[in-house]
């Protein structure tokens, strides 16, 4: 069922008037042209789009970053995300990640921060994953997170030693709950729900490693989020491929 921000945005704002909404699309229209022109996005820009509803931010900037752009829709709604989804229709250009604005980092220690904890998520997660799943497949690809994100702390600890940036040791209250959800698991498919959840998890990290490309400030942050980013998004390819199709 679709959340009641979803459904006021998608649905109700107008009060099915189609005069109150072209009157308003031409209002939202003439408000996208101000914030792209001030933004002075340029090609090649990687754009962030926090709390991107529709995306009527978003995809007006993706007229201008051109092809090897991109744009990063951000919402805490899952389903307003789908919504742009459709609206982007495969383009490559586009990532999607459900976060509040808090959640969303944009200086290089918050940066370093967020990938060390989500890092020992992954890792951790896929120690349960590589006990608990019952697919052959599920294991190989959990016991992959666990080796592949063992490298890659490493990499950030590098990186994060030249920048001068501090490195967490613990993953923080809300990731330890979605660990212990699965180290205690008490649902119906165990495979189904790890992978959906370890898209969900690298959908975020490609986004944030696809914006610290272009945004990280120092050239070693930088340098570490350009070689990772495949590694990171080789996860989220194969994690798509073990959700079941309904």
């Amino acid at each position: 069922m679709p959340d009641r921000w979803a459904t006021w945005l998608t649905e109700r704002r107008f009060g099915g008037s189609e005069e109150a909404r072209r009157e308003s699309q031409a209002m939202f229209d003439a408000f996208r042209r101000r914030v792209v022109e001030g933004a002075r996005i340029r090609t090649g820009d990687t754009v962030l789009d926090v709390g991107c509803g529709e995306g009527l931010i978003g995809f007006g900037a993706l007229e201008l970053v051109g092809d090897g752009g991109s744009v990063v829709f951000t919402d805490v709604s899952e389903d307003v995300l789908n919504v742009c989804r459709e609206i982007a229709d495969g383009d490559p250009r586009c990532s999607f990640v459900r976060a509040s604005a808090d959640e969303l980092p944009f200086e290089d220690g918050e940066f370093v921060q967020t990938v060390a904890r989500n890092g020992m998520l992954e890792v951790e997660l896929g120690k349960v994953a590589a006990k608990s799943a019952k697919r052959a497949e599920v294991k190989q690809f959990a016991e992959t997170m666990v080796t592949d994100h063992a490298k890659v702390k490493e990499q950030l600890k590098k990186a994060a030693e030249a920048a001068g940036l501090p490195v967490p040791e613990v993953m923080g209250e809300e990731r330890q709950k979605t660990l212990d959800r699965f180290a205690k698991y008490a649902g119906k498919d165990f495979d189904r729900d790890y992978a959906t959840e370890m898209v969900a998890q690298h959908e975020k990290d490609a986004a944030l490693f696809t914006a610290a490309t272009k945004a990280a400030k120092h050239p070693a942050v930088k340098d570490f989020a350009k070689k990772a980013l495949p590694t990171v998004q080789g996860h989220l390819e194969a994690a798509r491929k073990l959700v079941p199709k309904e």
